[in-house]
């Protein structure tokens, strides 16, 4: 069991539990959205952490305006880091932000996303986030 206490203008979780899971919202399909917080955390830099978006998990078709194949995409399955001419640079930037769930799920990616660099000519520094997970 788990509560919340406001202190100095701060939440704080309370409770005995170092695997306190917080409910903070719900998916689009309504499956519930929990974190995982200690006692003594700052609810406050929790939420910092969320964003409210359609799981990419949950997604079955390409967001709007992105390209259709799923071959233009570092994580096909779920239409995440399109790779084409477009959108290759933003994939390089926010590899390093993304909250990767497994590692294997991280090296492939990072390799389609070099693999699109190197086809478009752009340039990928050799100790960026991405191209250490290439290379593993």
């Amino acid at each position: 069991m788990i509560s919340i206490i406001k202190s100095a203008n701060k939440y704080i979780v309370v409770g005995s539990s170092t695997a306190n899971q917080i409910l903070i919202g719900k998916s689009l399909n309504n499956k519930p959205i929990l974190k995982s917080i200690p006692a003594g955390t700052q609810i406050n830099d929790v939420f910092k952490e969320i964003t409210f978006v359609k799981a990419a998990d949950e997604r079955k078709s390409p967001p709007k305006g992105y390209p259709e194949d799923k071959r233009e995409y570092a994580l096909p399955d779920t239409y995440e880091f399109p790779i084409d001419r477009e959108h290759i640079h933003a994939a390089i930037s926010y590899f390093s932000k993304h909250n990767w769930r497994e590692t294997g799920q991280k090296k492939s990616a990072a390799k389609r996303i070099m693999a699109a660099a190197k086809k478009f000519g752009v340039d990928v520094d050799k100790d960026s986030d991405v191209a250490r997970a290439a290379r593993g």
